[in-house]
């Protein structure tokens, strides 16, 4: 499976580039599952209100544990935006 473990080597003006070119819906679900350090690295380039909504989208999405090749596809298309 991809990851977004490439986002952790970003700096943070280009994380926030990126982070305004993704759609929210893909980047929620691809950060399902991610581990805490990509998450934290998104989430420290993001308003309190933007945290607040992907947090509250992730953890919506995690309850339904959505497919694996959802969350694949998800990954992939927020990478094409970096």
């Amino acid at each position: 499976m991809e990851t977004l473990d490439a986002v952790r080597t970003l700096r943070d003006d280009v994380i926030q580039t990126w982070l305004r070119r993704v759609n929210p819906e893909d980047l929620a679900l691809a950060l399902v599952g991610a581990d805490s350090e990509v998450k934290t690295c998104v989430f420290r380039n993001l308003s309190s209100r933007a945290q607040q909504a992907l947090d509250s989208d992730i953890t919506a999405m995690e309850s339904v544990d959505p497919p694996h090749a959802d969350r694949t596809r998800a990954i992939r298309t927020v990478l094409q935006h970096l």
